[in-house]
């Protein structure tokens, strides 16, 4: 018998549902929750098994105890069957969780000596050469024009546990610490920075000056930094790069790639224009600079990527939603009509996705035009109900709102924001994407495993795939892990793994369709990125913001009959990302054909 809940604790007024796994049927027996004075506060048996064992679930039998009645802040222990576990109750639970995954981002920051554990690293980054495309721009290739001027691209964040950087997840990363700060910055502290601003500001400032850089003359906008070759150099410290001040500075105009980079820029220059009024200024001018170029007739007709094994994937094939969030920020910045309108109609070419990730920003945007336009509330509305139609298909009872692949945390913590985000618009919603998948972040999943390093939880995963704390030996304090993932690849690569004695405790609880490791070898579960550190900051911040949309009623505990005719129903699965599942496992299996020297990316999210 297993408990599974949320190991950080829960909001007073938020839902609170513990699951129990088993291997027997134990419907019917008894629990208690009592209070730290030993006196019992709920109890009642455990109904009926909610799923067998299914694609989602790791055991025979799961079970729901539910406590949202209990309000009153303090800490309590939970008893079943003569197993007890402790859960607290308290105002803002999450909250201390945020300076220490903005931390962690301070150590992938590059080009300066304000990072962490390395000397100022790739300070050849200061003068880089230019590629432009070669030949058909979906053939990905790239070569060196060496009649162009040289291109500073210092600074900024590598994207992993690589060091690579992409403008796309930087703007991405940017954008969202930004929107984490401005939908809640009473949460925000000064604990780690140098500087005199808070840790999210001093963050954000690190992605938004380099993004300055992105776009240094009217025909260069720099979509990368360093190319595929940066994972043959195998496991050095940033400082013992040998490619340092021969990396590539690939440069297109790539509307994709302007469009977020825009969407940033002039996010921050609302944001610093009460803090550091001149850099908001210079943010501001380049964010409408960019925004405009790429509107230009000889911007490229799809974005621009590298064709690599690795960075394949790093292709976001539509630029509609990045442009339109560009549309939208621009029009809160600058208060014109002509935004709001090229807003609205990068929306209608956008569409609705069933799909959340780093290229797929359609709920970002539905959001933040929801106040102007009734259609964007609409389309958002009609996303978040996609995505809940999958988190209560069924055997789904983690909630978890779209297919695992590579990486699903990343998808489902933005779908968790917006969930909770709507609801602060919509009262008659109940946003219980939020709090589930808030829940399946911090321990209640199969594995009850809270997917980011911190001492403070009960069983954090702390093993990450990381060159710099694996060569350092340092603890990745905040380190967000890019959690389960698909069993089928797992299966088709685990010979690029590490066996660890670690391994065993997490077999029992695999699914069909998904496993997690927290193994310091497996890039598949235990990489930590970039993006989905921001998105994970975006959605804590928003979990401390919401409070349950429902009045709490106690719950009636009846012990219904075990259904014995339980079966296991399909379920769609949702089909996105920058490209399809069954393309990325044939780049997959022609990498492994190819290349010994199997690396991180060439099957990151697939």
């Amino acid at each position: 018998m297993y408990f599974r809940y949320n190991q950080a604790g829960y909001s007073p007024e938020r839902v609170k549902k513990i699951i129990i796994m088993s291997d027997d049927d134990i419907v019917g027996q008894q629990w208690r929750l009592e209070n730290d004075n030993g006196e019992v506060q709920a109890q009642g048996a455990l109904s009926s098994s909610i799923a067998p064992k299914t694609k989602h679930t790791a055991k025979p039998f799961n079970y729901v105890i539910d406590i949202s009645n209990i309000v009153a802040q303090g800490n309590y222990e939970l008893t079943l069957i003569e197993k007890t576990v402790k859960i607290s109750v308290s105002d803002r639970p999450y909250q201390h969780l945020l300076n220490p995954m903005i931390r962690f981002l301070r150590g992938n920051r590059s080009g300066t000596a304000d990072t962490l554990y390395t000397p100022a690293s790739h300070l050849g980054d200061s003068e880089l050469s230019i590629y432009r495309p070669k030949g058909d721009l979906s053939e990905g290739l790239w070569q060196v024009d060496t009649n162009a001027q040289k291109a500073d691209m210092l600074g900024g964040w590598y994207d992993a546990a690589d060091y690579i950087k992409f403008t796309l997840t930087t703007a991405y990363t940017t954008y969202y610490l930004l929107r984490a700060y401005q939908e809640a910055p009473e949460l925000f502290t000064k604990e780690y920075s140098r500087t005199a601003l808070i840790d999210v500001l001093d963050e954000a400032k690190v992605g938004l000056d380099y993004l300055l850089k992105t776009y240094p003359s009217n025909d260069e906008f720099i979509i990368q930094v360093s190319s595929g070759d940066d994972h043959q150099q195998g496991f050095r410290l940033p400082q013992d790069d040998k490619r340092d001040g021969q990396r590539e500075a690939f440069s297109a105009i790539s509307p994709s790639h302007m469009g977020l980079t825009s969407a940033a820029l002039a996010l921050g220059a609302v944001i610093f224009n009460q803090h550091l009024p001149e850099a908001a200024s210079a943010y501001q001018d380049k964010a409408i600079n960019i925004y405009q170029r790429a509107r230009q007739d000889d911007a490229l007709p799809s974005p621009a990527f590298e064709r690599n094994s690795t960075n394949d994937f790093y292709r976001d094939n539509s630029s509609d939603d990045n442009m339109g969030l560009a549309a939208i920020e621009l029009y809160r910045l600058m208060n014109e009509a002509h935004y709001l309108n090229h807003a609205k109609r990068y929306a209608e070419l956008a569409g609705q996705s069933a799909w959340a990730s780093w290229c797929c920003v359609t709920s970002s945007l539905h959001y933040r035009l929801s106040t102007d336009y009734l259609p964007a509330q609409q389309s958002l509305g009609s996303e978040l109900s996609s995505f809940q139609n999958y988190a209560q298909s069924s055997g789904n009872i983690w909630g978890i709102p779209m297919r695992p692949t590579w990486a699903p945390l990343l998808g489902a913590h933005v779908v968790a924001s917006y969930a909770g985000l709507h609801t602060l618009n919509n009262p008659a919603y109940v946003p219980d994407l939020l709090w589930d998948n808030l829940d399946y972040f911090l321990g209640r999943n199969n594995w009850g495993v809270s997917f980011i390093a911190s001492p403070s939880l009960i069983n954090p995963a702390t093993h990450v795939y990381s060159q710099l704390y694996q060569l350092t030996k340092k603890y990745p304090l905040g380190a967000v892990s890019e959690g389960p993932g698909s069993r089928r690849t797992y299966e088709k690569m685990k010979a690029y793994f590490t066996a660890s004695p670690l391994d065993k405790s997490f077999e029992p609880f695999k699914t069909d369709e998904q496993v997690f490791y927290d193994n310091e070898t497996n890039f598949q579960t235990m990489e930590s990125t970039i993006a989905l550190q921001a998105t994970t900051i975006y959605m804590v911040a928003i979990a401390s913001k919401v409070k349950s949309s429902t009045a709490i009623q106690p719950v009636e505990i009846a012990i219904p009959l075990p259904n014995t005719n339980e079966k296991q129903a399909s379920s769609k699965h949702s089909a996105g990302g920058s490209m399809s599942f069954w393309a990325m496992i044939f780049l997959l299996l022609i990498a492994i054909k190819n290349n010994n020297n199997f690396s991180t990316r060439q099957v990151r999210e697939l």
